[in-house]
């Protein structure tokens, strides 16, 4: 059997490589894992205790990077994949599997302007991202047919996000159920995929961005292996096609850096777009994240109305913009309880229709 090693070493940075070098902080420790041996990747998630979480779910378990790692910034390569990664350890399965962390436009010391004129690989592609929460198909073979998906969200299969996700997954089949997941069951086994989706929920999880009706889109197809491994878009948008699914949309696609930078200036002026904002991704698969304006104000706003709601005193200087002092007056006239059990979504509507 031929093996491929993937290392894990945190103090040196290597610039031909850098989708697989994307850190914030680095950490001394350094180990080996071998790309076709999960018992190993499990077992050095277990060992990681303090960076990586555990959660079981009979002969499931899902790994994902601690709080320590999230607010400190001390990510390695094991932190990053264990990012909703979910085994069965019993058969030493990937059973699914998220994108590697990547990080929003200057966080940390990478995704630098800087940085990204010498690093990123064009032509670059822009995608539009969605506001929901991370719904992720799974598959397990050991379990018997019809059975096989396992939907997953929050590091779980069984948490209230993963039933609304399945719950919004299953009434997007157009008809005849049972053929439609038994053909994707044998899809997924036959191309080793898991699935990866926005779920966007209007009536259990409103966030920021208003949609009309719930809905889930297609955000990758990724191989189910130690390795990042994702298809191309193009086969992505047939595999959508085929299973009636709705996909991610590329927006523009830029040649050159000054393209992109021309294009990044302007968006970060822009606060009027109704938009979360955009994935941006190069050639050799390196992304990052870009987050809107008008995005940030109100989810920004979101946690100022909590904060009047529970009856607390918002610190000084906190108010960049005229709508954002008129939205704090307004929100001290309200109800505080009415405030705190409000999504943003319907407190911003009834705000503006009323200024």
């Amino acid at each position: 059997m031929k093996f491929n090693f993937l290392k894990i070493k945190n103090d040196v940075f290597n610039k031909e490589n850098h989708v697989n070098n994307n850190f914030v902080k680095y950490q001394n420790n350094t180990s080996t894992i071998i790309e076709n041996d999960i018992s190993q990747l499990v077992k050095s998630c277990r060992e990681n205790t303090k960076d990586i979480i555990e959660k079981s779910f009979g002969n499931i378990s899902s790994f994902n990077f601690s709080k320590k790692v999230f607010y400190k910034g001390n990510w390695n390569e094991l932190s990053k994949l264990a990012r909703g990664l979910f085994i069965n350890t019993e058969t030493n399965q990937i059973v699914g599997r998220g994108y590697d962390k990547f990080f929003n436009l200057n966080e940390g010391a990478f995704n630098s302007i800087p940085w990204l004129h010498n690093n990123l690989k064009f032509p670059v592609t822009l995608y539009k991202k969605y506001n929901g929460f991370l719904g992720i198909l799974g598959f397990d073979d050991s379990r018997p047919k019809m059975d096989k998906l396992v939907f997953c969200s929050k590091s779980t299969p069984d948490s209230d996000f993963a039933i609304w996700f399945k719950n919004i997954f299953m009434n997007s089949i157009p008809s005849n159920k049972n053929q439609f997941i038994l053909d994707l069951e044998n899809y997924m086994r036959e191309n080793n995929l898991t699935f990866i989706f926005e779920v966007i929920d209007i009536e259990n999880d409103p966030h920021i961005i208003q949609y009309a009706n719930s809905k889930i889109v297609l955000l990758g197809a990724i191989k189910r292996t130690i390795n990042f491994k994702e298809v191309p878009y193009e086969q992505l948008r047939k595999i959508a096609i085929k299973f009636n699914w709705l996909v991610k949309s590329v927006e523009h696609i830029f040649n050159t850096f000054e393209e992109l930078n021309n294009f990044i200036n302007e968006f970060q002026k822009d606060d009027i777009s109704e938009i979360e904002g955009y994935v941006v991704e190069d050639s050799n698969k390196y992304m990052f994240k870009l987050k809107g304006k008008y995005y940030k104000m109100w989810k920004h706003l979101r946690s100022v109305k909590d904060v009047i709601a529970k009856g607390h005193t918002l610190p000084m200087g906190w108010a960049q913009t005229p709508i954002e002092n008129y939205f704090v007056n307004w929100c001290k006239k309200q109800d505080r309880e009415y405030l705190l059990n409000t999504d943003i979504i319907t407190l911003r509507n009834t705000f503006l229709n009323e200024h």
